[in-house]
């Protein structure tokens, strides 16, 4: 039977870095199609945002703007989700 009542506290953390984002980007063959610089600033705007809803839609409309593909912005979004953040459960 399971146990609803005696459930402690759990915090949830989700964090992504620079180099999670870079590596689905590889992956996946996205932003094939900004400069350096574009990347550089995308990538940074992930290190100084955590990744909630509207930062994975920012940076996923992002990718999708400067990628040669046939991905909608959801399933970038999904991707982000999968395979660049991490979530962590901390149990009290």
């Amino acid at each position: 039977m399971l146990n609803e009542r005696n459930v402690p506290k759990i915090k949830v953390e989700r964090r992504w870095s620079w180099g999670s984002v870079r590596r689905m980007c590889i992956k996946y063959e996205l932003y094939t199609g900004g400069s350096k610089e574009e990347y550089i600033e995308m990538l940074n705007y992930v290190d100084e945002h955590k990744p909630t809803v509207k930062n994975l839609y920012i940076v996923a409309e992002n990718i999708k703007r400067h990628s040669e593909t046939d991905r909608n912005i959801e399933n970038i979004m999904f991707l982000l989700e999968y395979d660049a953040v991490l979530i962590m459960f901390n149990i009290k």
